[in-house]
């Protein structure tokens, strides 16, 4: 009992230190006695030291817009405020500031900006887009969302973002075609491009039907020739996206597709898989 009595007493120093501590604030006397009245909850993440300051801090200056203060009490409230937000280390950053030393908002922020430069991130601008490049390996769904990401953060017009798209890819991938056949549509919507100049009389058009037609009469003609004809058996349809191919790879082992289920190409060269992607990047829907 006496022990606990002689630590109790031992750390009453301490604790007065700390309330003490407590009750320090670097705000001056005008923006302490300024009365701030609550006019709803802030929709506005908290701040605490770990992420970019300059994010945060127009985030709050977005927030603050739903609130309307008198002129006169407007730098208090967007102090007190401010500090509000604040939590962990930057909440600590904030009570070891000098007392009396923080009379405005604009030096306020100043400070909070300095202390927290280290975690200032550069912003996207277009260069990045036009930089960007996609791996051999990467997959295109992989790309499009980098893409994607990076232009999402820069004001870039439909005509820019297909040609940044277009240098961007693997010089081996099928949408290079895509992205060009895109441009060439683009371009024949346009008044110029519908214009075409008149074309001058064929003299197919004079001639009978096929079944009449007698080269004798043709002013071409050189005299009959002997030819020799031979007819070959119809060859099957070719199916661009699906390659022939055993069910089960022989020898050396072959690629395989996950989108078709079979052995012949790979996933990452299919290009019917590639296309379906292109086709539901431009419409939006990834």
């Amino acid at each position: 009992m006496t022990s606990k009595i002689h630590q109790a007493t031992s750390s009453a120093p301490e604790i007065t230190k700390v309330l003490k501590a407590s009750k320090n604030t670097p705000f001056t006397a005008r923006i302490i006695n300024t009365s701030v009245k609550p006019q709803g909850k802030m929709n506005v993440p908290t701040y605490d030291g770990q992420s970019d300051p300059a994010r945060f801090l127009s985030a709050f200056h977005i927030g603050m817009q739903m609130f309307h203060f008198p002129a006169e009490d407007l730098d208090a409230a967007y102090c007190k405020l401010f500090v509000g937000r604040l939590t962990d280390a930057a909440l600590q950053w904030f009570s070891r500031l000098e007392a009396n030393s923080v009379d405005s908002y604009d030096v306020l922020t100043t400070a909070f900006l300095k202390h927290y430069s280290i975690h200032i991130q550069d912003g996207v601008s277009d260069a990045d887009l036009y930089t960007l490049q996609q791996e051999p390996k990467e997959s295109l769904r992989f790309f499009i969302d980098r893409f994607k990401s990076v232009a999402s953060q820069i004001a870039v017009g439909d005509n820019a973002a297909v040609s940044a798209l277009k240098n961007s890819l693997w010089h081996e991938s099928p949408l290079k075609d895509k992205t060009k056949a895109i441009g060439a549509k683009k371009y024949a919507s346009q008044p110029q491009a519908k214009a075409t100049p008149a074309k001058e009389k064929s003299q197919e058009k004079d001639r009978e039907p096929r079944q009449h037609y007698d080269s004798n009469l043709s002013p071409n003609y050189k005299g009959k020739q002997a030819s020799n004809f031979q007819i070959d058996p119809p060859k099957p349809k070719r199916n661009k996206y699906i390659r022939p191919s055993e069910d089960t790879p022989s020898g050396e082992e072959r690629p395989y597709c996950d989108h078709h289920k079979f052995y012949g190409h790979s996933t990452e060269q299919c290009r019917q898989l590639q296309e379906h992607l292109y086709n539901e990047y431009q419409s939006g829907l990834m």
